[in-house]
């Protein structure tokens, strides 16, 4: 395809050597408008203030067409190193997001990790899916029983989006408490039993514990299984559009850069074009001189150009 950008073509003439004089429009065949535009245009180009004052700033024009020119290549060249620099940073920025993200999934496929504190006991249990040990199950409730009557719920915390549940015991819990284990229970929204896990936690006076819980297969969990199956198709949909983000952004950078390019060239050529040096005037041709001939007497024929000059015989 051709450059849409293409530069102009110059005329190579030398506009200071033009015969502005010899400009008619005789022959053709114009209308009134037409005509009177016609002739204003001849007396403009055989005036005395034209060929004084227009021819004589050319060379100045030019001078003043060719700075503008230059300054624009310039600009070009800044500019085309600006927007390449610009798209790269933004596809790299699209990088570092898209790895983020990637990190951030798969922190919320384990466990969540707790700093400890000096006085109170804290437990992360990650709720997943028997079949599917990657899929954190949302909405279920972990009850933790008293040890010292285990028909009492003392503590109780649901999982969020990822099946992570946090549970915090408070000082005094903890203290009165320290290194017991303790059974937990999985309950459903309607508080219907789902599992137990007997001594599941151990509590620990400034310590943490992390555990992963497998939920059976069952129909209890069916809509908490398709939330969890939604929330990773989401996060997978996300991750994608992030992943080709970076590339949508460099493929748009090579097409503005094109442009620019194409500018680029046109005004390059611009430039050269203005800076060649004015063509030199045509030599006019020298005439060949002609070879005298002897004037012819009346009754005599002419003889030839190599004898006219010749004496008579004695």
């Amino acid at each position: 395809m051709r450059s849409q950008c293409g530069p102009p073509k110059f005329d190579e003439q030398d506009f200071s050597k033009f015969d502005f004089s010899r400009w008619h429009l005789d022959g053709l065949t114009l209308d009134a408008a037409a005509a009177a535009v016609a002739g204003l245009t001849e007396k403009l180009f055989t005036s005395e203030e034209w060929s004084k004052n227009f021819q004589a700033t050319l060379p100045e024009f030019q001078s003043h067409t060719l700075e503008f020119f230059t300054q624009q290549l310039k600009d070009l060249q800044k500019e085309r190193a600006e927007t390449a620099a610009d798209f790269e940073n933004r596809a790299k920025a699209a990088d570092q997001l898209t790895d983020d993200f990637r990190k951030s999934i798969q922190v919320t496929a384990t466990p969540v990790v707790i700093d400890a504190v000096s006085n109170i006991f804290q437990g992360s249990v990650r709720l997943v899916s028997e079949k599917d040990p990657q899929l954190g199950l949302p909405g279920l409730r972990v009850q933790v029983f008293d040890p010292r009557d285990e028909k009492t719920v003392l503590l109780e915390s649901e999982s969020d989006l990822h099946g992570n549940a946090i549970l915090t015991f408070p000082p005094e819990i903890t203290k009165d408490r320290d290194q017991r284990d303790m059974n937990l229970r999985i309950v459903d929204a309607e508080n219907k039993p789902i599992t137990t896990i007997a001594n599941a936690i151990c509590i620990r006076i400034g310590q943490t514990e992390e555990r992963v819980v497998k939920i059976p297969e069952s129909a209890a969990i069916e809509e908490n299984k398709k939330q969890a199956l939604e929330t990773r198709a989401d996060r997978e949909n996300r991750a994608h559009l992030l992943a080709g983000r970076s590339d949508i952004l460099r493929r748009q950078g090579e097409k503005v850069l094109e442009v620019i390019d194409c500018r680029l060239r046109d005004t390059g050529e611009i430039v050269a074009e203005l800076q060649k040096p004015p063509a030199s005037p045509t030599a006019s041709p020298q005439p060949v001189p002609e070879t005298p001939v002897a004037p012819v007497e009346p009754g005599e024929a002419a003889a030839p150009a190599s004898t006219r000059k010749r004496g008579k015989k004695k």
